[in-house]
């Protein structure tokens, strides 16, 4: 992975100087869009709103849903001291676990939090100027409101950006699905070794511009690999890994990776807060200054007068393929009202045309989520982007995969609702 290849050069490096130079983020070019949200202002530290937190869910199901308003640093400054104990657990474990897998890696126990730290804080240094301000002052606030270290959650948020990930992403309505509508399943499949899936929590954000939306996440957990907002715009998000992968889409076998660039955990993040269909995200995402190989899924189910929609994307530092339904340009076996993208494509392939037509939400948990889901297998969610519904299923301990628990129903729209 990703990590574990700049441990090794970073290890080296802090045994020669433990405070050597390190690497320096270099402003690229911006645009305009992004040059407004990553421009330097003060923030705003007053917390005039409170947020609130509830459950649902029962037994080992149970997830916590919070809501938070107002600005950056407020919203932040709601989780940090509404899930004090939750965030610092998990933002603690993933830390320890990291470590514990980088003495593994390099086979030095003593020198692998040191080695880590060094590593991830080098490599938040080159995130930071791509970083929008509003995630910052997020992060900020999360420090301030729980007690909790700035630079741990620095840390714990530069993970994503160097870790490998090889997930699955359907997007599937019109003559796929049993009514025609839009119905979307995310499945993440990443490291179940973190326990990150302790503290599920689906965050209700209404920031104080854009979209209301929902990220679902985990505690303490401020950028977004899931989610949908009140637009009906829902994502998923696939990293089919390093050079030398199976990799749709790419000619070139070692495609340039850069830290140099808006993480996609906030990027993710920008799309549910300002896109109101696949049009808007289609030009977030191009517009951006990108960073790793991934493949996007952006669905878009509301959106009045017009049929429901779905994009795929293949995304590099150097381009962005956008893709349609059917499209014959799309590197892997095309269908009509059908976008997708897996490590197991040719599996997927079969499974949505054995049951094409037929799709909805139990389609998509029951039959086909447990077969293309991998060993290690975070979270699944199944997105009804038109009725603002979605399900959520998380992994439970370290070896049962999200896509074998129940899954957990929540109503953005009564949520929503209930908020204001």
């Amino acid at each position: 992975m990703r990590f574990a290849r700049m441990l090794m050069s970073g290890v080296a490096v802090l045994i020669i100087a433990i405070c050597g130079s390190g690497c320096v983020g270099v402003v690229a070019r911006h645009t305009k869009f992004y040059k407004t949200m990553i421009a330097e202002q003060p923030p705003e530290r007053r917390v005039v709103n409170t947020g609130r937190i509830e459950t649902i869910g029962k037994g080992t199901n149970k997830i916590t849903v919070l809501y938070v308003k107002g600005t950056p640093y407020e919203m932040g400054f709601q989780q940090g001291r509404l899930l004090k104990n939750e965030l610092t657990d998990t933002l603690n474990g993933v830390l320890r676990a990291c470590y514990d897998l980088a003495g593994k890696e390099i086979g030095l126990p003593l020198v692998a939090k040191p080695a880590s730290n060094f590593i991830l804080d080098e490599a938040y240094k080159k995130m930071e100027p791509y970083i929008p301000k509003a995630d910052r002052e997020e992060m900020e606030g999360l420090a301030d409101g729980s007690g909790i270290s700035l630079r741990d959650i620095q840390r714990v948020h530069a993970i994503p950006g160097l870790t490998e990930t090889s997930c699955s992403a359907i997007a599937a309505f019109g003559q796929a699905t049993v009514d025609g509508h839009l119905y979307q399943l995310r499945i993440l499949d990443y490291l179940m070794g973190l326990g990150i899936q302790d503290h599920p929590t689906i965050t209700v954000y209404q920031p104080n511009e854009g979209n209301a939306f929902a990220s679902i996440g985990w505690a303490g957990f401020i950028g977004v690999i899931s989610g949908m907002n009140e637009q009906g715009v829902a994502i998923s998000e696939l990293g089919y890994g390093g050079p030398g992968n199976q990799q749709p889409g790419i000619s070139d076998p070692e495609p340039q990776e850069t830290l140099s660039g808006i993480p996609m955990i906030f990027l993710l993040k920008r799309i549910l807060q300002y896109a109101d269909g696949v049009e808007q995200a289609t030009a977030i995402i191009k517009s951006a200054d990108r960073t790793n190989y991934y493949v996007y899924v952006v669905g878009d189910g509301i959106t009045v007068g017009a049929v429901p929609k779905a994009r795929g994307y293949i995304s590099t530092s150097k381009f962005c393929h956008v893709y349609k339904d059917n499209d014959p340009k799309y590197p892997i076996p095309p269908l009509d009202d059908v976008v997708y993208g897996s490590h197991y494509n040719e599996k997927c392939y079969d499974l949505l045309g054995q049951f094409y037509g037929k799709i909805d939400p139990s389609v998509m948990m029951d039959k086909i989520a447990p077969a293309i889901s991998m060993r290690d297998n975070l979270q699944c969610v199944v997105y009804d982007p038109k009725n603002l519904r979605l399900w959520v299923a998380n992994a439970e301990g370290s070896k049962g995969r999200a896509c074998e628990q129940d899954y957990v129903a929540f109503e953005l729209g009564d949520a929503l609702e209930s908020a204001e």
